[in-house]
C-alpha cells in the first residue's frame, strides 16, 4: 500500500547504480495527462549485493514520496501500471532506487533524481531539442541557438526567480508559450536553401520527426513552406494535447482562464 512519508536516507559507502540500468516510463489518457508508470527494467548485475537485498522504490513530487517494495536484487517485481493520478499533472516527479540489506537499514546501493520516459519514447533517446541554462540573456527568458554543426539548443535564463529550466520541464503554461515556437524556428532553419545535410546527425533525426508532421527537408520539395511548417506545429501541438494540458493547469492551480 502506497503511503505519503518524509525520507531522508544516509549514503554512507551505497554503491551507485548507474541510471542506464533503470527503465521507468510513464503512461497518460487520452488528454495526455498523467496517469500511471510502469518499470520496464532495473538491472542490479554488475554490483556487488546479497541476493537477499531488498529493493525499494520511491516516486517523489513536490514533498510527498511514495514508496513500494519491489522484492530482492534475486527477483525483482517489475510494477506495472500503478496509479499516480493524485500527482498533480503540473508537478515534476522524480524515482529513487534504493537496495537496502535484509537484516538491518544499511543502505547498499542507490540511485536517485531518475527521471521517467513517456511511454511513447524509446530507451536512451537522446532529446531534440537540448535545454540549456545561461546566464547572458538580461531580460529574455528563452532563445534559440541553431547552427549547422550544433544540435540545436534552447538557451534559457539562470534567474533563480524564475528557475525557467524546471517550469519548462514540468509547467505545460510555459511549455506551451515556448516549445511550439523553438520547433518552428528549427523547422524554418532546416527549410533554407542548401542548410539540410543528411549526413548531419542532428539534421537526420530531426527530418525523422518532422517526417511524421509532414515535412521532408531531404527532399526540400515545398510548396508554401510558411504554411507547412504551421499545419506541421500545429499537428505535434494537438499530438500533445497542449490545449488540454494548459486547461487542467488552470482548473488544477485555481487560476482564471
Amino acid at each position: 500500500m502506497n503511503r505519503k512519508i518524509y525520507h531522508k536516507s544516509k549514503f554512507n559507502d551505497a554503491q551507485f547504480i548507474d541510471k542506464s540500468k533503470i527503465d521507468i516510463f510513464l503512461s497518460h489518457d487520452s488528454y495526455g495527462v498523467r496517469e500511471s508508470f510502469s518499470i520496464e527494467k532495473i538491472e542490479l548485475d554488475d554490483l556487488k549485493l546479497p541476493d537477499n537485498a531488498i529493493v525499494w522504490l520511491w516516486c517523489t513530487s513536490n514533498y510527498i514520496e511514495n514508496n513500494y517494495e519491489l522484492g530482492t536484487v534475486k527477483k525483482i517485481n517489475l510494477l506495472k501500471n500503478v496509479s499516480i493520478k493524485e500527482i498533480k499533472s503540473n508537478a515534476p516527479i522524480y524515482f529513487r532506487v534504493n537496495v537496502f540489506h535484509s537484516n538491518n537499514p544499511k543502505l547498499l546501493a542507490s540511485s536517485t533524481n531518475i527521471q521517467p520516459r513517456k511511454s511513447t519514447e524509446e530507451e536512451g533517446t537522446t532529446p531534440l531539442l537540448r535545454v540549456v541554462v545561461v546566464d547572458n540573456l538580461g531580460d529574455r527568458l528563452w532563445e534559440l541557438n541553431c547552427d549547422k554543426d550544433e544540435q540545436p539548443t534552447l538557451c534559457v535564463n539562470n534567474d533563480p526567480n524564475i528557475n525557467m529550466a524546471q517550469k519548462l520541464r514540468d509547467d505545460w503554461l510555459v511549455r506551451s508559450l515556448i516549445l511550439p515556437e523553438a520547433v518552428s524556428q528549427v523547422f524554418t532553419i532546416l527549410s533554407q536553401e542548401d542548410f539540410f545535410d543528411p549526413g548531419a546527425e542532428w539534421h537526420s533525426n530531426w527530418n525523422k520527426f518532422a517526417k511524421k508532421l509532414g515535412i521532408d527537408f531531404e527532399n526540400n520539395a515545398f510548396d508554401d513552406i510558411t504554411r507547412e511548417i504551421k499545419e506541421a506545429v500545429g499537428m505535434w501541438c494537438n499530438q500533445l494535447s497542449i490545449r488540454n494540458h494548459v486547461i487542467r493547469y488552470f482548473e488544477e492551480d485555481h487560476h482564471e482562464l
